[in-house]
């Protein structure tokens, strides 16, 4: 598998942390990336890809996502990415963690709380009308021409204020598609605060009691919520995120069957297997021997 960090953030020197921000021209990358096209990688950084032309067709976590001529989409750590297609495509990526938005730690509640950087949502590629596009992209070239210069006054600083601005504009942008629906619709919201919740309790709380407990309504509101704004139900999520969860940890993780069971809070082996044979149809080891991790 190939290394999307050894292939494009090394060449920058850039720390671990990736405290600055780093901003790939596509147009210098495609080389790169048509060598990355079919392999998988699990990433430890936040990204935004914006396309300005041509056509770029990525797989993440298992779901499909196109970005064509002046439209954008924002990646979260951990998430797996392919590279499934690519047609001359022009524009940049943005590549950063919490750190290149200050350096504060509060950063990191910024980033979780944006729509943008959320799994989960029906349609995560977003279009850009010109004068969006052309906002963003001279932003973007500012960027672009700050970052050249590495003994820059301020650079840093600059940089991240540039950055947080960019981050804004898409979420903005994102929230603007959805104004009306919210205004009229307050299920948008609870369903904003399920995935939310998903996120940080679905290794130790996998019921759907427990997230409607949590988010003071019945568990019929919240199934008839989820099926109608995602087409699944509370549980059918809950137990595709677990899934998901499995699925990284065996292709891309280091740890014997038995340790992803118990991290995963799975008392009896049997039982791990049973579910995850539920929706995959073959047990977790014979998963990652056919993805020829091991």
């Amino acid at each position: 598998m190939e290394n999307y960090r050894e292939t494009f953030l090394e060449e920058k020197e850039l720390s671990e942390s990736l405290s600055e921000t780093l901003i790939l021209d596509l147009r210098d990358v495609t080389s790169k990336l048509y060598e990355l096209r079919g392999n998988s990688f699990r990433t430890n950084f936040y990204q935004l890809i914006i396309i300005g032309s041509g056509k770029l067709v990525l797989c993440v976590d298992g779901e499909q996502h196109t970005l064509e001529s002046k439209s954008f989409i924002g990646l979260s750590k951990g998430e797996v990415e392919r590279i499934d297609f690519l047609e001359y495509p022009q524009g940049f990526v943005l590549v950063f963690d919490e750190e290149a938005i200050s350096g504060r730690s509060e950063n990191r509640f910024f980033l979780d709380n944006l729509s943008l950087f959320r799994r989960g949502i029906k349609q995560r590629v977003v279009g850009l009308s010109d004068l969006e596009f052309t906002e963003m992209f001279i932003l973007l070239k500012k960027m672009q021409k700050e970052q050249q210069d590495k003994y820059n006054y301020g650079m840093s600083d600059i940089l991240s204020n540039m950055l947080r601005t960019i981050i804004l504009l898409a979420e903005r942008k994102i929230r603007d598609n959805v104004e009306m629906a919210r205004r009229n619709n307050g299920d948008y919201q609870i369903l904003d605060e399920f995935y939310r919740l998903l996120e940080s309790k679905f290794i130790e709380n996998r019921t759907v009691t427990f997230y409607s407990g949590e988010l003071n309504i019945t568990p019929k509101k919240l199934n008839r919520v989820l099926t109608s704004l995602s087409g699944k139900t509370a549980k059918k999520i809950i137990e595709e995120r677990v899934v998901l969860e499995i699925k990284r940890e065996l292709v891309h993780g280091n740890k014997s069957v038995k340790e992803i069971s118990v991290n995963l809070g799975f008392d009896d082996p049997s039982n791990f297997n049973k579910f995850f044979k539920k929706y995959i149809t073959i047990t977790p080891a014979v998963y990652r021997q056919m993805k020829n991790v091991r």
